[in-house]
């Protein structure tokens, strides 16, 4: 598996990243980008594989995950490295599944959004993934 050149794990990792580095690539075909969400202004960071935004960080530390549709082994992988601590996303019988602290486990969706701060993750319609 390949690894990052650096852990970024939350918006604040991001932000530093993006910050620090002329190149903000972090790994083959992937970068960390700033981006703004529609309608609000919200700036956020994402990382974006090739060119699906595959993680979303918020400044309220809400992590959004999505695939574009593309459920590969480098796209898990690279959603894998970005999760917070506690957090998880793993394979089984070609399903996806998210796992969070305590052993909370959910089927994975795009658009799901992980909340470090209680452990919780849901399926919020209000986020929406940020256009490039």
């Amino acid at each position: 598996m390949a690894r990052f050149k650096a852990t970024v794990t939350s918006y604040e990792d991001a932000r530093q990243f993006w910050e620090s580095n002329k190149n903000p690539e972090i790994a083959y075909n992937t970068r960390i980008g700033k981006l703004v969400l529609p309608n609000t202004e919200e700036e956020v960071f994402a990382l974006i594989y090739h060119t699906s935004v595959v993680v979303v960080w918020y400044e309220d530390r809400r992590v959004m995950l999505n695939t574009e549709g593309w459920q590969t082994l480098t796209t898990k992988q690279r959603i894998q490295e970005s999760l917070p601590p506690g957090f998880s996303i793993w394979q089984k019988n070609h399903e996806w599944f998210v796992g969070g602290p305590g052993g909370r486990t959910h089927k994975y969706r795009d658009g799901m959004v992980l909340n470090p701060e209680t452990g919780e993750i849901s399926y919020e319609t209000e986020r929406r993934v940020p256009k490039r």
